[in-house]
């Protein structure tokens, strides 16, 4: 929100806002927490650590199933990031049928 309100903060608050975002990017509904958590980094100079998180939640971590905010996705485009698309997403948490399944140890 302090971005929103062109407020000042300082690295110790973005790192927490970076924190936090990571642990909760998993949820979904994340896209606008993903884009201003990047600009907030960008704006103290860490760019590089801003596209690495942006492009760790678009091609790992994201899990929401519409596509992806207007803004997050020009974005993501211009920095070249290949979001996951949803199938695989749902291909890779899935489990192989040709791969034996592990059972209990009385089994």
């Amino acid at each position: 929100m302090a971005l929103a309100r062109k407020e000042y903060m300082d690295g110790d608050q973005i790192d927490l806002r970076t924190k936090d975002f990571q642990k909760s990017w998993e949820m979904g509904y994340h896209d606008f927490f993903a884009l201003s958590t990047y600009k907030a980094l960008v704006a103290v100079g860490e760019k590089t650590k801003g596209k690495d998180l942006l492009a760790e939640y678009v091609t790992l971590r994201r899990r929401d199933r519409g596509p992806l905010l207007p803004s997050l996705r020009t974005l993501v485009q211009e920095l070249r990031i290949q979001p996951i698309p949803l199938a695989r997403q749902d291909e890779e948490e899935l489990p192989n049928p040709t791969e034996p399944q592990l059972r209990g140890a009385g089994h």
